[in-house]
């Protein structure tokens, strides 16, 4: 399966957040331990748009339910980097 190319022009740069799960537990005596639960970190881009260039809401919402949420991973330009990214959306509500 080829992944579609996100077809909206966010405003750039894209906003990122920097993510790691750090599991922290504490044991009988007191000591404080921590591990990591993934491997690597993650990335988040916050995309963001001017209203006069998206003026159909519903395309968007259209692209979203297309890959049913957060399912499946799609395209984006990410031009700080130029280059293609393979990300997903975070959340699966979309909300307007």
């Amino acid at each position: 399966m080829s992944l579609i190319e996100f077809p909206f022009r966010p405003t750039y740069p894209l906003d990122r957040e920097i993510r790691h799960n750090v599991l922290v537990s504490t044991g009988d005596s007191g000591v404080e331990q921590r591990r990591a639960k993934w491997t690597r970190s993650k990335t988040v881009l916050r995309l963001k748009f001017n209203p006069k260039d998206l003026t159909n809401t519903e395309a968007l919402f259209r692209f979203w339910n297309d890959r049913s949420g957060s399912l499946e991973p799609f395209l984006i330009w990410d031009e700080s980097v130029s280059r293609l990214l393979k990300v997903r959306f975070l959340d699966d509500t979309f909300s307007y």
